[in-house]
């Protein structure tokens, strides 16, 4: 063999060479790219579940207050029960009327004249202030009409 073909076969050997690396680091850099891919829609799905997280959380608190606001209504209730039946049956010497509406008006009436306030008639008829100051409107109301008709 002379130099010439020795020659001529090393440098195709180097480019064969050479060719093939760049199929192996064209081939790696393309794979690079697409696990690159994957890990930005990884961590994109991973800030998604972690804000999802939060308000999962955030509505477990709020789920729970709610529960244990319940929990204190009903005791509040049933404390203020007695309380409320012995203030019903004094105030008008005999047992209430079930489901009265206009019965109700009247009790509210009374406690009204006795000074008492919205927040505190609310909490003796175990409900909202915002109920116990429409009662007590509907007694201001009420009153000029009686008041005529009398």
């Amino acid at each position: 063999m002379d130099q010439t073909t020795l020659l001529t076969g090393a440098a195709l050997a180097a480019t064969l060479l050479l060719l093939v690396a760049l199929i192996v680091i064209l081939r790696l850099r393309r794979e690079n790219n697409l696990l690159a891919g994957q890990l930005t829609e990884t961590c994109q799905s991973l800030t998604m579940v972690r804000k999802r997280l939060e308000s999962l959380r955030e509505e477990e608190v709020e789920n729970r207050r709610f529960q244990e606001e319940m929990a204190e209504a009903k005791l509040t209730t049933r404390l203020q029960q007695p309380r409320l039946v012995s203030t019903l049956h004094g105030a008008a010497g005999t047992p209430p009327a079930k489901g009265g509406a206009p019965e109700r008006y009247r009790f509210v009436h009374s406690l009204a004249a006795r000074g008492m306030s919205a927040a505190d008639i609310a909490s003796l008829l175990a409900i909202s202030s915002h109920e116990a100051e429409q009662l007590l409107t509907l007694c201001r109301i009420a009153r000029p009409m009686r008041q005529g008709n009398g």
